[in-house]
């Protein structure tokens, strides 16, 4: 896993998605730097309103954000929501 993590926000991965940057050779670089990307479920939720509007966009930014995830980008969880989702289902709750 690399030292540093860099959270890109969904203006960013647009911006990859247009300018065409390649995500192998991105995370490759990174990687020589000891850094990476991660991915958070804040950002899949934003790219995923964007079949509200644009489905096609919102296609096109999933098919590029998958080729990151075969290549084994970190995903990230908000610490906060997990502990609140691991103290209900140890209350019970679903």
């Amino acid at each position: 896993m690399p030292h540093k993590l860099i959270y890109l926000d969904t203006m960013m991965w647009n911006k990859l998605k247009d300018q065409g940057v390649d995500p192998s050779r991105l995370m490759d670089r990174l990687a020589a730097k000891g850094a990476g990307l991660a991915l958070s479920e804040h950002s899949i939720y934003e790219i995923a309103r964007t079949f509200k509007g644009n489905p096609h966009r919102g296609r096109d930014l999933f098919q590029y954000l998958k080729a990151y995830l075969e290549r084994g980008i970190v995903c990230v969880y908000d610490n906060l929501k997990q502990l609140h989702g691991e103290v209900a289902v140890c209350n019970g709750k679903s």
